[in-house]
């Protein structure tokens, strides 16, 4: 009987391999690269206002826009295929981690030389991937060296950086439009093709992003954010704003997107117990998002914060063992190659 059931759930998931190609396209790539892209015009457009010198609230608008736009990132940042790994737009999006505090040198650096003041995005996208995007945006809109904004050279580099992302949030977008040659490759697989030969390598392509995600979300990300050492802890995304829940919340987006909304687990017994416990991960984020400061004077995790995190990080624990140890053997899977496995 154990052995019907798991024979019917493969057949289930080689019947919808077809399916599953056009499902990711326009369920998930798409819609997410497109809300990215509204985002990254909407805080480019914010930051021409900003070099205005008006009111000083337009400053606390693009921190809240900067959150916002984070987590529109943090999804697309799960589809580590085709575009994104283009003209090295992961690196140049956002620089980390920064083992080594490039960004912050070269940050300064920067913004005491002469060349800030007529810094364009094209001038921009040809310097240091450190300075392009939301490493250094970072540390612009939320360090205290860098205030007032609105009236030095950073408003002008700001500017160029918020229309720089906005730039490859916008090359992103069009490359996931259907009629590009990854697009229709990825919906089409042929043996001839040099991106999927088969049916077989886009489903394991997308297993294999959610695999590399969910490792690089608890390896990379939640484990130093959960460190007792308080350089590992610094060496968390986002730590300097103080928004790394804006970009959990987006990868789990992209995560949940890629596993359930692809259809790779239609008719399986994963489907609900998945939807089950991303309900209780959404449930968590939710409580994480109004806490928009969660260190102490002592530079320690505040302790609402710290509980919810260990939480987030032991139910997305639990979706990664079940996804190698039982999703990958009844769906016949194994992981294909990641050029960014080692981030």
């Amino acid at each position: 009987m154990l052995a019907y059931i798991c024979f019917s759930q493969i057949a289930i998931a080689q019947d919808s391999k077809p399916k599953i190609s056009n499902n990711v396209v326009t369920n998930v790539y798409q819609p997410l690269h497109a809300e990215f892209a509204t985002a990254a015009h909407g805080i480019a457009a914010a930051s021409i206002d900003l070099c205005q010198r008006r009111p000083a609230s337009s400053v606390y608008r693009m921190q809240v826009q900067f959150a916002q736009l984070v987590e529109r990132y943090g999804a697309v940042e799960m589809f580590r295929v085709g575009p994104l790994l283009e003209d090295n737009r992961l690196n140049r999006l956002f620089y980390w981690p920064d083992t080594r505090r490039v960004a912050g040198r070269q940050l300064r650096t920067f913004t005491n030389s002469a060349d800030v003041q007529s810094i364009t995005q094209d001038r921009l996208a040809k310097k240091s991937v450190a300075l392009q995007g939301f490493t250094a945006l970072e540390r612009l809109l939320f360090l205290p060296q860098y205030q007032p904004i609105e009236t030095g050279p950073p408003c002008v580099l700001i500017s160029a950086i918020t229309h720089n992302i906005a730039h490859m949030a916008e090359e992103l977008q069009v490359g996931w439009e259907t009629d590009t040659e990854f697009v229709q490759a990825l919906l089409h697989p042929a043996s001839e093709s040099a991106y999927f030969r088969s049916a077989d390598e886009v489903l394991r392509s997308v297993y294999t992003q959610v695999k590399t995600g969910l490792d690089s979300l608890l390896d990379n990300k939640l484990q130093p954010l959960l460190s007792a050492d308080e350089k590992q802890r610094q060496l968390a995304p986002f730590w300097i704003s103080q928004r790394t829940s804006a970009l959990l919340r987006g990868n789990v987006r992209g995560l949940q997107a890629l596993l359930l909304e692809s259809g790779m687990l239609d008719g399986t017994r994963f489907e609900k117990r998945f939807n089950i416990e991303f309900a209780f991960i959404h449930h968590l984020l939710r409580k994480l998002a109004p806490i928009t400061h969660f260190m102490e004077p002592d530079g320690a995790l505040t302790s609402e914060f710290k509980v919810l995190v260990h939480q987030l990080s032991a139910v997305l624990a639990g979706i990664r063992h079940t996804l190698n140890s039982e999703v990958a053997v009844e769906l016949q899977l194994s992981a294909g190659f990641n050029s960014e496995d080692g981030d």
